[in-house]
């Protein structure tokens, strides 16, 4: 007779009473699933080496996962943190709150974000909407944004296009190529001899630091304000526009400001702008740390109660195995055939609870707290040997409670 895990079963039992407190939840994935978020408070995304996509949310009955093909759609109603490998491809429609993104490496999508949003060390991103402020470093593909509402924050890229920024914009290290349209100020760094191909518009002032050895050429337009240069002893002042050439020919770099245009030379003015970038990414990275944090302490938390409630399952379990097991017996008496040797083996859907942890054969592994409570099977006054064996399936396969089975145990007449 195959042994059935009643412990495992009543703490199962004792875990419905935990709902609210955490819920962390492990699938495996494929290289071609497509990760899909909806989330209604803050969302932290991390990359990690295994085929294993790991999801925690703060409150347990906050979560939904569905599985369509080869698409994974997640929504949370509380903070989430998930882990993904790298390279899967990620869609954030939609974030409640702040958002912080690192270490994937294709291109991320994102729709509509409430809050902040950090991207780090990514290959590339499309944004449509972020409310707060965008920070972004470390990207190796193109960023296309389409508005963020605060202020930008970029280092490290390749290629940025952006269509509205509500704030300011500070960036340093653009290789390729930079568009972008500020209400606010621009500051932006160039570090290399090799200038992008940038276009700048900016509703304040823009400064422009650059080395002395760039090879580019300046096109600087001032609605409202002054134009100074001050670099490799150039101390020049204009007004309205000017077109000023460094090095042999290089890209153009092309500066709209309603206020005044600063270009200087950047040891002189990096320094100052370092706390910007500390500022800006320090922020996100403590959401990180703080949903961690939170959700360690929750986890620490559920596996107390777990293990307390071990103490208890043994002899309530012990109780469930001999009430099912003299079952068992009576089917044998009617010589028929029972093999459970079939159930829960891995991949077979037969034996998977989509809400349920503790099935070994499912797909998902860690901890669950069930979302809902199964309607117990209406008694009858006779039952058919075939259906008895139907009650012990669902047992053995925790789609029933204990309780539930004695229920319909109670209908066998014995």
């Amino acid at each position: 007779m195959t042994n059935i895990n009643y412990n495992a079963i009543i703490v199962n039992i004792i875990n419905k009473d935990l709902r609210g407190v955490m819920k962390q939840v492990s699938m495996p994935v494929k290289f071609e699933n497509k990760v899909f978020v909806k989330a209604n408070a803050d969302v932290v995304v991390d990359s990690t080496n295994e085929n294993i996509m790991r999801v925690l949310v703060s409150q347990s009955d906050a979560l939904k996962i569905s599985e369509n093909g080869d698409k994974l759609e997640i929504k949370a109603d509380s903070d989430l943190h998930l882990f993904i490998p790298t390279y899967l491809t990620l869609t954030l429609e939609k974030v409640a709150g702040d958002c912080m993104v690192s270490g994937i490496s294709t291109r991320v999508v994102i729709g509509k974000v409430a809050g902040d949003l950090a991207l780090q060390r990514i290959g590339g991103a499309s944004i449509d909407t972020v409310a707060g402020d965008l920070s972004l470093r470390e990207i190796s593909g193109g960023v296309e944004v389409s508005s963020v509402g605060g202020d930008l924050v970029g280092e490290d890229l390749d290629t940025l296009f952006s269509r509205k920024v509500g704030g300011d914009t500070f960036l340093k290290n653009i290789a390729d190529t930079l568009n972008v349209l500020t209400g606010g100020d621009v500051d932006v760094h160039i570090t290399s001899m090799v200038a992008p191909k940038a276009s700048i518009k900016s509703g304040g002032d823009s400064l422009l630091t650059i080395p002395k050895e760039l090879n580019a050429q300046l096109q600087l337009h001032s609605k409202s304000g002054t134009i100074g240069v001050h670099i490799d002893g150039r101390d020049e002042e204009y007004k309205a526009e000017a077109s000023i050439h460094f090095g042999a020919d290089g890209n153009v770099i092309e500066v709209h400001a309603d206020g005044d245009i600063s270009v200087a030379e950047i040891d002189k003015n990096l320094e100052s702008n370092t706390q910007r970038w500390t500022d800006s990414f320090g922020d996100l990275e403590n959401l990180s740390l703080r949903l961690d944090q939170e959700l360690r302490k929750n986890a620490a938390f559920v596996t107390d109660q777990i293990q307390w409630a071990s103490f208890g399952a043994a002899k309530a379990g012990e109780n469930a195995r001999r009430k099912v097991e003299k079952s068992l017996r009576k089917l044998k008496k009617d010589d028929l055939l029972i093999n459970f040797d079939g159930f829960n083996k891995p991949g077979d859907s037969r034996g998977s609870n989509s809400n349920n942890q503790i099935a070994s054969g499912g797909k998902f592994v860690g901890f669950d707290y069930p979302g809902e409570q199964k309607n117990p099977a209406p008694a009858q006054n006779e039952i058919s040997n075939e259906e008895r064996l139907m009650v012990l399936k669902m047992l053995q396969e925790n789609k029933i409670t204990i309780e539930e089975a004695e229920t319909l145990f109670a209908a066998l007449g014995n």
